[in-house]
């Protein structure tokens, strides 16, 4: 049985089975859409260049001398953090944290836990401020 007279396709390169090639003008539009979408996702995820510096003004009720000299020390160790202002009779600290690889104020906030938790320091510290601000260098 010959099908030849049913299926009639015409010989057309790149026809795809739609009139006019609207098929194929479609496909190659979908085509380059995705294209395009690839090379946008992939250029998003590429990490920032240049990190962040960040003040923190805390309130940590009832510090004892040893807990403010264990912060101390704990500070010490960080390369790129020094305490601004340390007062131990209201318990107030001021920190500027420098060259941090984050950009949010949760994410300061987790590093400062992190580091009064390695100091031992007991009690809650209550963040009064934090200011996150795009790494500047040096501002002398």
């Amino acid at each position: 049985m010959d099908l030849s007279k049913v299926i009639a396709t015409p010989e057309v390169p790149g026809y795809l089975g739609g009139s006019n090639g609207t098929n194929m003008r479609h496909f190659l539009l979908s085509l380059l859409l995705m294209s395009v979408f690839a090379f946008r996702v992939g250029a998003q995820t590429d990490a920032p260049a240049a990190g962040a510096d960040a003040y923190l003004t805390l309130l940590i009720p009832d510090l004892t001398a040893d807990e403010w000299q264990r912060l101390q020390a704990r500070i010490g160790q960080e390369r790129e953090a020094n305490i601004e202002y340390g007062c131990l009779t209201t318990g107030v600290v001021v920190l500027r944290l420098q060259h941090l690889q984050v950009s949010e104020k949760g994410d300061v906030i987790a590093v400062m836990n992190r580091i009064l938790n390695d100091a031992h320091v007991k009690g809650t510290a209550r963040y009064l401020d934090v200011h996150v601000e795009p790494q500047s260098g040096n501002k002398c």
